[in-house]
């Protein structure tokens, strides 16, 4: 099985590709590096180290799956706007092996609706619900994923200060020359 997004594009050599290195290694799944393209442009490198994945380094949603995966793990659940990533953390922790394909052969379409550019809190509730839903392997992540969040949080520390001296420049220039 295949799930992609139908505004993404996939290389022609995709199936292919993620199929052979999935075959090659006797895995239950297969991913590739993305390409982001609309918005930004870069090549974006999936892991399905699931303390990563806890710290807000989400997986895509294309993947290439065999049938007896997704029925193990119940399929897709709805959980709001992470259900791609729920479903990376339920294979990971049935134990599924994955075959990696480094190169971009999936192609994410990055435009001001992407999920991805949503500021929307939700997103991060829906992830924190998944976390709480999968507990047992949050709890062997729990230091990395504290360091994450202070490191965020020093992050909008350090941008605020930023702002804020900016701002300061601003108003004494704008002062300066009278505007």
């Amino acid at each position: 099985l295949l799930s992609f997004d139908s505004d993404d594009k996939l290389a022609p050599t995709y199936v292919e590709r993620t199929l052979k290195a999935m075959l090659e290694s006797q895995a239950s799944a297969a991913y590739s590096d993305v390409k982001v393209f609309g918005m930004h442009d870069y090549i974006y490198k999936p892991t399905t180290e699931l303390g990563a994945i806890f710290t807000g380094h989400y997986p895509h949603n294309t993947i290439l799956f065999k049938r007896e995966s997704f029925e193990a793990v119940g399929g897709y659940k709805s959980v709001g706007k992470v259900d791609d990533t729920e479903f990376w953390i339920s294979l990971i922790e049935l134990g599924t092996k994955f075959a990696y394909v480094s190169e971009p052969l999936y192609f994410y379409r990055r435009h001001s609706k992407s999920l991805t550019q949503s500021s929307d809190a939700t997103l991060y509730l829906d992830l924190l619900n998944v976390m709480i839903q999968h507990h047992k392997s949050v709890e062997l992540y729990i230091p990395q994923i504290i360091q994450s969040w202070i490191d965020i949080e020093d992050y909008k520390i350090q941008t605020c200060a930023e702002a804020k001296k900016l701002r300061s420049e601003f108003d004494h220039l704008q002062k300066e020359f009278d505007l």
